[in-house]
């Protein structure tokens, strides 16, 4: 168990290991002997048209405070469709603190096209919103 994220959740194997097999996800799957973990969906294929289409599903959002935290996030995020990943944009010269902006990757281009056409608040403040 070497992921930082899930050490904060839990460090019991067994606890890990019951939520992997009730995932719903079917992104992943653990071996009869529940030893290794592998993946049950294979990698895109890493093409110009799939980059085409990622960045249509990726927004860059700007104006969060510097103090938020990546579940809160992810909450607002969902609330506009299903997110495929959020990434809080860090500054690694220094306290490696977030800067306020954020890159989310939705599964569903018309979710991030929704995001885009409306006015979002965070907490009263209104973000900035594009395309990757």
């Amino acid at each position: 168990m070497t992921f930082n994220r899930l050490k904060k959740l839990t460090t019991d194997q067994e606890q890990v290991i019951k939520c992997i097999k009730s995932s719903t996800s079917g992104l992943v799957e653990l071996n009869e002997e529940a030893t290794k973990l592998r993946r049950t969906k294979a990698m895109p294929e890493l093409s110009d048209e799939y980059f085409k289409e990622l960045n249509l599903r990726t927004l860059h959002l700007k104006g969060f405070p510097k103090d938020s935290i990546l579940d809160d996030i992810m909450a607002f995020c969902v609330k506009f469709g299903k997110v495929q990943s959020v990434q809080m944009r860090r500054n690694y010269k220094g306290k490696n603190e977030f800067k306020g902006c954020i890159m989310v990757t939705y599964v569903e281009k018309e979710d991030a096209d929704k995001m885009l056409e409306q006015e979002l608040k965070y907490n009263d403040t209104v973000l900035l919103k594009e395309n990757k």
